[in-house]
């Protein structure tokens, strides 16, 4: 997975029922950033692409054996 290709194909919306802006990507669809700010909502979805490619590169890598 590409982290560029996820974000640029994210999008942001507001919910109209709750207020929130809400990013997601269909990219990535395991993952939404929501934020009471459109800002908001892009650092959150941002951070959390972050820590999601991190839990998938490390789960590829073989556990040391001692």
């Amino acid at each position: 997975m590409n982290r560029a290709v996820i974000v640029q194909a994210a999008v942001c919306r507001q919910d109209p029922v709750e207020g929130v802006f809400v990013v997601e990507s269909k990219e990535l669809e395991q993952v939404i950033g929501v934020g009471e700010t459109e800002a908001e909502a892009w650092k959150v979805f941002g951070e959390l692409v972050d820590d999601f490619l991190e839990a998938i590169d490390a789960s590829a890598k073989p556990l040391r054996e001692d």
